[in-house]
C-alpha cells in the first residue's frame, strides 16, 4: 500500500509546529522521528492501530497531545491529519470523516 499524506495532515502539522516549537525546543525534530516511525508502520502494517468509527484509524502521538488519523482506501492509505487529542471523540469524527469524503472527491 502507498502512503498519502494529505495536504490538511501537512497544515495540521505546520500549525502544531508552530504552536509548540517555541514552548519546547527540539520538538521538530522529534516530532519528525516519531511520524516517520509511524509512516514506516503503516506502510507495512495499515491495520496496527486503533480502529474507530467511519472505518478509521488513529495513533496517538507521544510528543504533542494530538492524534495521528488515517484511513484505508483502495491500495492508498491516506493520512488526514493531526487532530487534538483533548476535542471531543465525535468531533474528531466528524472532522477526519469529512476530510476523508473530500479526498475521495478530489481523486487524489
Amino acid at each position: 500500500m502507498k502512503l498519502v499524506v494529505t495536504e490538511y495532515a501537512d497544515a495540521d502539522l505546520g500549525q502544531i509546529l508552530r504552536f509548540y516549537e517555541p514552548l519546547q525546543p527540539g520538538l521538530f525534530e522529534r516530532l519528525l522521528q516519531e511520524t516517520d516511525r509511524i509512516f514506516q508502520q503503516l506502510e507495512q502494517f495499515p491495520a496496527s492501530y486503533e480502529l474507530t468509527a467511519h472505518r478509521l484509524r488513529r495513533v496517538q502521538l507521544s510528543t504533542v497531545p494530538y492524534q495521528l488519523y488515517y484511513a484505508e482506501s483502495g491500495d492508498r492509505i491516506p493520512v488526514l491529519g493531526f487532530v487534538s487529542a483533548r476535542l471531543h471523540p465525535k468531533t474528531k469524527t466528524k472532522i477526519v470523516s469529512k476530510r476523508l469524503e473530500t479526498w475521495k472527491q478530489s481523486g487524489e
